[in-house]
């Protein structure tokens, strides 16, 4: 085994951005690894640099060579708040430079890839890892082991490619083992062949994070969780496939093993796919959202077997099948087994697949599959039409299967501006919104108001977000929004996302699941100075006028407005909130079963300060003014022990109108006649900032029109 002993000075720079430290040959890698203090530099590869055993005499390396050791460590302070520390993470930036890194070899027992445990922050980009060969031993668990790195949190990872064969236990992947924290992986391919027992993926073995063209190709064996591209998702997945050969017990798919509420959209996966129960073409366990995507596999198993989805019991919007489907029992031509999920213009060939039955979707001969007017007449979002949206996720021609819009080189979006802070891409209509979702990570920014009258969109305008989005004051009109999933102007917006200063007006947001608001279904992002106006009506759970699911998300300067109709977790403003609002308001009417509040439904360990509601709200249990219910339980494990903690929502400086709510009490927050609702002494008094006074602060956040409510100053 390899002995790492002493650090150097490397081939060259002084580690800044502007002059990073030079990697030219192993033993400058090496030097790195050894060298902990260096973590958060700057580092560029200069040359390919060959790790072959052989040619050092020395034999594998026995951990990773840079950051080894185990993921980050999260505990709770005397708050309650999530603390994190980086200590022994790669935090910095290595630039591949189009080089190679070949013949790494290593058997290890931590985190295992060519980086261990990879840091908040930290970029790696530009690198080729080819004929790796990586084992991590069943004895120390064999968690977390990939070719680039085991574990990476809330880093990016840019145009990498690996080779070669990757074995571990949990969370084995071809490119990295597990990702967490709104991580991004992007423009990224596999052809590793990867063997472990569960989660187990092609290029990811475990996605918490965000995935976006990406391929997969190689042989995928395993377990549980299987998947060609992804083991376990509870992230997003956009414009990616999967070749990848996958054999596995349950549940298997041939992207996507176990998609357990994470997003996947407008990809597909062309592999073959076997194993026990819960076997799909694309995706084996469904608890999620698929949109826009297809599969052309053989898919064969015992039970619960589909040529899309062996067992759903999560969302599936505008798919198709043409793969074949096998088993001794429920099974089917697009789902083999559907548990309470929803299955939305959907198909499969019912000749190409041997199977006349689906527990969900439409059967079709080949040459309606084939016909273009199948999909027109379905509402999908294709290529040259409006009415159903301007994403352009299809593209259609006569006597072929429909193709994905994103993988042709003719449908590039080329906004004007580059998508840069400095040069961000600039919007002007309904078009270009529609294409956002290309390019989710970039800078945006709008210039004029937009209207969306007479377009019905099947999916959030923009499905995912981790960009920056500059509305300038700007408003979206006549927003209508019916289908699945996670719905609003954005479906989900990521740690990294900015929305600022917009406004959508006179719209309508109608939802088959959980995670509904007028601008965005679940947030994990910053909201600031913008608003709703929308009329929302949601069969699920977690319903907001603005957010339906504030994840640790930032709000501020926001409000909403229009009537908000769920079930569970029913907020005029935000449904469950387990993030931060801050001089916030609402106005809308709010009608719900269980966890009713004019601001937020349920308030689980989240901030509200200084905010109020107006609108009358209606209920059955845990219906209040202001917040619906204030406090959550959760079960955990400490040191080997069953613990159990109530988090309080914290709630300060915040009111409710007791007449027009209808509502006397509250879980949170202080109830006021109308009369005390519209004096200004009530909020100077309790700390809120207004033009024309200083005690409170300077920023004149709030004005009051007389004889009204306070009003945010926009």
């Amino acid at each position: 085994m390899v002995s790492l002993t002493q650090a150097g000075t490397y081939s060259g720079g002084t580690g800044e951005p502007n002059n990073p430290y030079q990697i030219a040959t192993a033993q400058d890698l090496i030097d790195l690894g050894n060298e902990p203090n260096d973590y958060d530099k700057h580092f560029i590869l200069t040359a390919d640099i060959d790790l072959d055993p052989n040619l050092r005499d020395e034999g594998p390396f026995e951990d990773s060579l840079i950051a080894p050791g185990e993921p980050l460590v999260y505990w709770y302070d005397l708050d309650n708040v999530v603390v994190v520390t980086d200590s022994g993470a790669f935090v910095g930036t290595f630039d591949g430079n189009g080089h190679a890194i070949k013949n790494l070899v290593i058997v290890g027992h931590r985190c295992t890839g060519l980086f261990g445990v990879v840091g908040s922050n930290a970029r790696i980009e530009n690198l080729e890892l080819s004929e790796v060969y990586i084992s991590r031993g069943y004895s120390h668990g064999g968690s977390r082991v990939g070719a680039l790195a085991g574990y990476i949190q809330s880093a990016q990872v840019y145009r990498c490619h690996t080779t070669g064969y990757i074995m571990g236990k949990d969370s084995v992947g071809g490119l990295v083992g597990e990702i967490v924290d709104g991580a991004i992986i992007a423009e990224c391919q596999s052809d590793v062949n990867v063997s472990g027992e569960d989660s187990v993926g092609g290029l990811v073995g475990k996605n918490d994070g965000v995935i976006m063209l990406c391929q997969s190709r190689g042989t995928i064996r395993g377990g549980l969780m299987v998947g060609g591209l992804l083991g376990a998702n509870g992230g997003v997945v956009s414009s990616c496939y999967s070749y990848a050969s996958v054999n596995g017990r349950l549940p298997v798919g041939g992207l996507v093993g176990f998609n357990g509420g994470g997003l996947v959209l407008s990809s597909y996966s062309m592999g073959d796919v076997f194993g026990k129960t819960n076997i799909g073409g694309f995706v084996g366990d469904n608890g999620g959202v698929i949109i826009s995507c297809y599969s052309a596999g053989t898919s064969m198993g015992e039970y619960d077997v589909g040529g899309l989805l062996g067992y759903n019991w999560g969302s599936v919007i505008a798919c198709y099948s043409m793969g074949r489907s096998i088993a001794d029992a429920s099974v089917g031509g697009l789902v083999g087994n559907n548990n309470g999920g929803t299955v939305i213009s959907s198909f499969w060939d019912q000749e190409t697949s041997g199977q006349m039955l689906s527990a969900g979707g439409i059967g079709l001969s080949t040459s309606q599959m084939q016909a273009p007017q199948t999909y027109v007449d379905a509402g999908w979002d294709i290529v040259n039409e409006v009415q159903y949206g301007t994403c352009d996720f299809w593209i259609l021609q006569d006597q072929e299967y429909p193709s994905l819009g994103i993988f042709s080189e003719t449908m590039l979006f080329k906004p004007s501006g580059s998508g840069t802070l400095a040069d961000p891409y600039l919007l002007t209509d309904a078009n270009d919104l529609g294409k956002i979702w290309r390019y989710p990570l970039a800078h945006y920014s709008l210039l004029s108001d937009v209207d969306m009258s007479n377009m019905l969109w099947s999916n959030a305008v923009v499905p995912c977000f981790g960009g920056h989005f500059e509305g300038n004051g700007h408003v979206i009109h006549c927003l209508e929004i019916d289908s699945g999933g996670s719905l609003g102007l954005f479906g989900f917006c990521s740690k990294t996302s900015i929305i600022s200063n917009l406004g959508v007006e006179d719209g309508v947001v109608n939802g088959l699941d959980d995670n509904v608001g007028g601008l965005v279904g679940a947030n994990q992002g910053t909201i600031l100075s913008s608003y709703s106006n929308v009329n929302i009506c949601s069969c699920g759970d977690f319903v907001g006028g603005l957010v339906g699911f504030n994840n640790g998300g930032l709000i501020d300067l926001s409000y909403s407005l229009g009537t908000v109709k769920g079930v569970n977790g029913v907020g005029g403003f935000v449904g469950v909130n387990c993030g931060s609002t801050a001089d916030c308001y609402s106005m809308s009417d709010v009608n719900g079963i269980d966890s009713v509040g004019g601001l937020v439904g349920n308030n689980v360990h989240g901030d509200v300060k200084r905010s109020f509601s107006v609108g009358a709200v209606t209920g059955q249990t845990q219906v209040n003014g202001l917040i619906g219910c204030n406090s959550e339980t959760i079960m955990g494990i400490e040191y080997g022990a069953i613990v159990s903690t109530t988090y309080l929502g914290r709630v300060s400086s915040s009111f409710w109108d007791v007449e027009t709510s209808g509502q006397a009490v509250s879980d949170a927050g202080e109830g006021l006649a109308t009369t005390e609702m519209q004096d200004i002494s009530t909020y100077l008094n309790a700390g809120w900032d207004f033009v024309g006074e200083t005690v409170n602060g300077p920023n004149d956040i709030w004005f009051m029109p007389e004889n009204d409510y306070p009003q945010l100053v926009q």
